[in-house]
């Protein structure tokens, strides 16, 4: 079972590759079909290591292509970028959930025929909400702490936009612990004075908040990750490439050569910054080389 379903989510992002969309988006929408049609509810000393492992995947996925040596430069930015979004967001959104779902669900579970809509409509509407706090702390952090132009701020405030995807892993925490015996037991000597019925129902209503809560996690994952894998990289030019492309002046001229001793001269272009060199030449010749040296000369002045 778990060697189809990760061939399945495999296939399912082939197919979103060949029609220029991300691999992410067929992979969700497998794991949907998953959960529609296929799947049965598992206990829930299952379900609880199966989420803890999920976590810790994601979190190696995430940092194991991370250079350290990358972030040094940019450690004050990234120490703001770690915090000041999401506690801006996380206050926001706490005050705001608390407005529009403070009656609950009623305990309904994470079955899509059973989420109704105004907990669609009032879930998206929190994300957004979330979202447009997020995207302008980012953007604030990377202006001022990280000193960064418009174009690059805004390019890393929209890549901060799909991490709600890893918070959103810890927002069964809530649901498992409302479930959980020792919650029962806790709950149960702070009201002595309920009868089972009432405890039962006290349950109830605080499993329906926790629901609301994995609610708004799962569409938050649903709603960011395949919008945004979509968006990014049709941003990578327009506001990171573009500057850098259109930065250049011309440095000088380098002869070129072949092996039948056809010469002539090729342009090089260098970046303001020194960083690139690029050489273009006005006709192609068959075995062309560069005298090396020449570029370094013509580089440095």
């Amino acid at each position: 079972m778990v060697i189809c379903t990760y061939a399945g989510a495999q296939v399912s992002g082939i197919i979103m590759r060949s029609l220029s969309l991300p691999s992410l988006l067929g992979q969700l929408l497998f794991g949907l079909f998953l959960s529609l049609f296929l799947s049965s509810p598992l206990p829930l000393s299952i379900t609880s290591p199966l989420k803890s492992l999920s976590l810790t995947v994601l979190l190696i996925r995430a940092g194991i292509s991370i250079n350290i040596s990358n972030l040094l430069p940019e450690f004050y930015l990234t120490l703001g970028l770690s915090f000041l979004p999401f506690v801006i967001e996380a206050g926001v959104v706490a005050g705001f959930s608390w407005f529009l779902l403070n009656q609950g669900n009623g305990g309904a579970e994470i079955d899509f025929t059973k989420i109704d809509q105004r907990t669609v409509l009032v879930g998206t509407a929190i994300i957004a909400c979330g979202l447009v706090f997020r995207f302008g702390a980012t953007y604030l952090c990377c202006r001022s702490i990280g000193g960064y132009c418009y174009k690059r701020s805004l390019f890393v405030a929209t890549c901060w936009m799909p991490k709600a995807t890893v918070q959103a892993a810890l927002c069964t925490i809530a649901l498992d612990f409302v479930r959980s015996d020792a919650w029962w037991k806790l709950e149960s000597k702070g009201h002595p004075h309920y009868s089972e019925t009432e405890m039962n129902a006290y349950r109830v209503k605080w499993e329906g908040r926790a629901t609301d809560v994995l609610n708004v996690g799962v569409l938050s994952i649903i709603l960011t990750a395949p919008i945004c894998a979509y968006i990014i990289p049709k941003l990578v030019r327009p506001l990171v490439e573009e500057p850098l492309l259109l930065k250049l002046k011309e440095a000088g001229t380098v002869r070129q050569r072949n092996s039948f001793g056809t010469q002539g001269q090729a342009q090089v272009y260098t970046s303001i910054d020194g960083s690139q060199t690029w050489v273009e030449t006005p006709t192609k010749l068959s075995g062309m080389s560069y005298d090396m040296e020449e570029i370094k000369r013509v580089k440095s002045v």
